[in-house]
């Protein structure tokens, strides 16, 4: 791809949780994710109202670092 660099190899990464946390997303609010990857940033939006278990599960993660390499 134009303009990509070449990525980091992966490190392996374990995380564990006792219990599922993260306060229920506010219905018909949108959140945006933002994934900044060696081609450029990729901004996803979600839509709490039309899958707020996945807006909550995604948006706790985040917050909890998971997603960082």
């Amino acid at each position: 791809m134009t303009g990509c660099t070449k990525a980091p190899d992966p490190t392996q990464k374990t995380q564990t949780w006792t219990t599922p946390g993260g306060t229920p997303p506010a219905a018909g609010k949108t959140y945006e994710l933002t994934l900044d990857t060696n081609c450029g940033p990729i901004v996803i939006k979600m839509d709490a109202k039309a899958a707020p278990k996945t807006t909550q599960t995604i948006a706790w993660l985040a917050s909890q670092g998971y997603y960082n390499l």
